[in-house]
Formats: structure tokens, sequence, C-alpha cells
């Protein structure tokens, strides 16, 4: 399969996140209203196959990946890894504060990079997190220039992410781009749908979703025979055109792409494990231990089937049943690298309508795990 790489980059408030089930959902209804409904069926069909014409990720800041869900340290592991970065006399709070980097929802490509022949667990992460004069842990990616103020003269940590009291970080000011969206309100005034005008004192509020200045990365794998490179390019366009996620009517969801060769990373010697990078559904067969996160997808109708009933003579159900899915970050052990995991979840939707799937495939990115 050609391994490609999508560029996202919004140009206004995007109220629906990049998630693969959803960039997938839009990339169907684009191969509908640019061909015909021929195309969209073998394309549907075709992942019933063992050749699924399209794998994609969910989308990241520029040279990230998700922060990889591991074994919990134990707590002799932290209390050791306290003392050696923040002093014996900091062993509780140094614990606090290297928890704070578990928490943080991406990491950089050349983390995983520098793991490549190494298993990958928490307690080896961190280590290499503090080792390195190089890493942010504010951004968790690198800066250009070892930090100044990661560590005192007696070569413990000093950084002000992990202590507010600290000075401001003249590195991050200096050297990095925060990568996190910002959620503002936005206030509206209410109209009368029988004037036509607004309504006094009657405002509301929608929270939409700022991405700061700097793309967002999501990688897909297509099959050639079926579902080309320009088809794909195609249907990025059309997005771009109409597009993206909740109330692009009214000019929210404008995003553009580019679309060029490239993947996440190549698999380390001897993997034996798999990082999600979509959200995911397993099928019989796959993996089953791993470390892992869950969510609760509430899927929505697109395209005509949002605002129209699917079944004659019926109200419209715009919404899917609801849908356990695994997280990006989630991390199984396997036996043998695969392209992909995972199915195409069908009967989601109260109409039984077999055209109506929701994306559950794995775009999977390997690792050594050590555990």
């Amino acid at each position: 399969m050609k391994k490609l790489k999508i560029t996202i980059a919004p140009e206004s408030a995007v109220l629906t996140p990049f998630h693969s089930d959803t960039l997938w959902g839009h990339i169907c209804w684009a191969l509908r209203y640019i061909f015909d409904t021929g195309i969209l069926s073998r394309f549907l069909e075709s992942y019933s196959s063992k050749a699924p014409p399209l794998i994609i990720s969910n989308a990241f800041p520029e040279g990230y990946l998700p922060f990889p869900t591991l074994p919990p340290a134990t707590k002799n592991d932290l209390f050791k890894l306290s003392e050696d970065y923040f002093g014996s006399d900091q062993k509780i709070s140094g614990v606090s504060r290297i928890k704070r980097i578990f928490r943080l929802p991406f990491l950089s490509k050349d983390v995983f990079k520098a793991f490549e022949g190494d298993p990958l667990s928490q307690t080896a992460l961190m280590r290499h997190v503090f080792d390195h004069p190089a890493f942010c842990p504010e951004t968790a990616g690198y800066l250009h220039d070892p930090c100044r103020d990661k560590r005192n003269g007696n070569g413990l940590i000093t950084c002000p992410f992990f202590d507010s009291t600290q000075k401001p970080c003249l590195s991050f000011d200096q050297k990095t781009v925060r990568f996190t969206p910002m959620s503002e309100l936005t206030y509206h005034v209410r109209i009368d749908r029988y004037s036509g005008t607004a309504q006094d004192q009657a405002l509301f509020t929608t929270t939409d979703t700022f991405w700061p200045q700097r793309p967002l990365e999501a990688y897909c794998m297509i099959d050639d025979k079926l579902f080309t490179e320009s088809m794909l390019r195609e249907c990025l366009d059309y997005i771009h055109a109409t597009g993206y996620g909740k109330d692009k009517s009214s000019g929210k969801g404008s995003v553009t792409f580019r679309l060029e060769e490239g993947s996440p990373g190549d698999a380390p010697d001897q993997s034996n494990a798999f990082m999600c990078l979509s959200n995911y559904v397993p099928v019989k067969g796959d993996p089953t231990e791993g470390c892992y996160n869950i969510m609760t997808k509430y899927g929505k109708l697109g395209g005509h089937y949002a605002n129209s009933s699917i079944i004659p003579g019926k109200e419209p159900i715009p919404y899917k049943y609801p849908l356990i899915m695994f997280q990006q970050g989630s991390i199984f052990k396997t036996v043998q690298n695969k392209h992909f995991y995972g199915k195409i979840v069908q009967e989601i939707h109260p109409s039984a309508n077999p055209v109506i799937s929701h994306y559950g495939m794995a775009y999977p990115f390997h690792v050594k795990a050590g555990w």
C-alpha cells in the first residue's frame, strides 16, 4: 500500500476533532458527490477483503504523535526517578512533577526515534526526557538548542514546567510553538424566525476551537487499484470547498489540505507491539494484550443523511448508535506486524441501512514494548 501524509491547515474555528472516523466519513461523502454511488459502493464493499482501499489516522500537530499509553511505573521506580532528578528531599513532589508529563497529549516523533532499538516503558521514557538537554517537557518536543534552564549547578531538574515559582522559561518563549488548541466563547444573537429580526436580550454562546498557527498531520495508506492518489486529492479538494465538521455551513471548519508521500516512521527492529494512530475497533483475531484507553463515540450522519429521512415516510435520524473505541496512543502487543487492524462497523444506525458504516480501523505505528 502507498503511504501518504495529509497536512491540514485550519483557517477558521473547527468544532469537530480531526479523528480518523470523521475524516474517513468526509472522504466517503466526497466520493458520493464527486463520482457516483457505484464508486462509493465498491469502496465500502472492498473493506470486507484483505486489501482495504484506505487506512487513515487521526491528525496530530506537525512533528508529533500521540503520547503512548504504557503500563504505569512502580512506586519504587517513581521514587528512584524523583530522587535522581529532583533530589532526595523532593521525593514526593518529584513524583507529582513526573506525572505531569504523562498527562501530555502528544510526544515528538524524535523521542520515538530514540527508542528504535530500546524497549519503550514509562521509566525509560522519563529518563530519556530528563537526560536529553534539548527535550522540552512543556511541549513534549525538541528545542533547536539545549535548554539553559533545565538543570541547576547540582544537575537537578529546575525546569519551570515543574515549578511555577521559577522564572519564565526563555528557551520556550524563543524556540518553540504551542500546539494545543484554544477554546473561546463566541456570543450570538438569537433570531426571531417569524420576523427575521434579532430578539431583545436573547444572546447565546458557542464554544469555538481555534488551532494555533501550526499545521496538523494525518497519515494514510491507499490501494491504488481501487482508490488512487488522484481520487484522494479530489476528495480533499471537495472537503476544502465545502467545509469540515459541525457548522460548516456557517463558516466553521474551513481547512486546506496538502497531500504528499510520508509516514509516521519506520518499524524498529524486533518490534513486538503497535500503537494506534486511529480510533480503533478490533476484529476477531486482533491482538488483545496491551495497555489502552477507551472512548464512547456518538457518531452522526453526514451529507444529505444528516437532515433527510433514510426510510421514506419516517422522521430523520441523524445519530448513530454509541460505539466504544480504543483511543489513539493505545498499545497492543503483536506477534506479526500488519498494515492495519480493526474493521468497518456495520449495523450502526437504527435504519439498518447496510451502506451506513463507521470507520474503526487502526493505522499502526510499530514499537518495541518493554513489558
